[in-house]
């Protein structure tokens, strides 16, 4: 990655120098673009602490067998993600932001909506059907016996991706602040609540604060939306 950027720059340098001289640099604008990008960066920290920051909580107090347990039904639900962000995220959302001012913004974000809810269903329901032949390719009988977390974990990153119905909906109407605060909020009291249930009630307290925060993120999206509607 990093020869790629050295190597675009360079031949960039090479091939429009005269233009590179000319450039002015509109600190006002980059300044405004840096918070503008700090939101979502943050957002997006706080999303993937959400996703992610449970494997090493777990590891911290269940060691790395059931680490390795944990993480390796975790993989399995971000499927849901993968598929969702390529079948539904990619096509529909460039629509969306095309058509924000348009007449048809209503009826399009309800063909969002259905988008999401049948291929979250289409998604979670191929997870169920291949779990079983692939724990029999792992020939692991520790995985086996975890199994139920597969369902906590599916429920989850379901929810997850279904309330982007309401991330985008803020993303597109300029709800920026609305959106960090729905993402801050939840991702902070998701550590809390790994933490406490992970400490108390092993690896399926972890499982069952992540359900819980899928719930938290969803209601506090589905309540920020609300506040613009109204």
């Amino acid at each position: 990655n990093s020869l790629t950027i050295i190597y675009v720059l360079f031949l960039s340098i090479i091939k429009s120098y005269s233009k590179i001289l000319k450039v002015s640099l509109r600190l006002n604008w980059v300044k405004k673009g840096l918070r503008v990008c700090s939101v979502f960066f943050l957002a997006t920290i706080s999303l993937k602490s959400m996703e992610y920051a449970n494997r090493f909580i777990v590891d911290y107090f269940m060691g790395e067998e059931l680490a390795g347990i944990f993480l390796f039904y975790s993989n399995i639900s971000i499927l849901i993600t993968v598929y969702i962000n390529t079948i539904v995220i990619s096509f529909e959302l460039p629509e969306l932001i095309k058509s924000i001012n348009s007449p048809n913004i209503h009826q399009l974000l309800r063909k969002f909506k259905k988008s999401l809810l049948i291929h979250v269903m289409i998604s979670s329901l191929f997870i169920f059907i291949i779990i079983k032949p692939l724990l029999i390719w792992q020939d692991k009988v520790e995985f086996e016996k975890y199994l139920p977390l597969i369902y906590f974990f599916t429920i989850g990153v379901g929810l997850m991706n279904y309330s982007l119905l309401y991330h985008f909906k803020l993303y597109i109407y300029h709800k920026d602040k609305a959106l960090l605060k729905s993402m801050v909020i939840s991702a902070f009291l998701s550590l809390l609540l790994t933490i406490n249930l992970t400490y108390f009630y092993g690896i399926y307290g972890a499982a069952i604060a992540f359900v819980i925060s899928s719930i938290i993120l969803f209601y506090m999206r589905y309540i920020e939306v609300k506040k613009i509607e109204v």
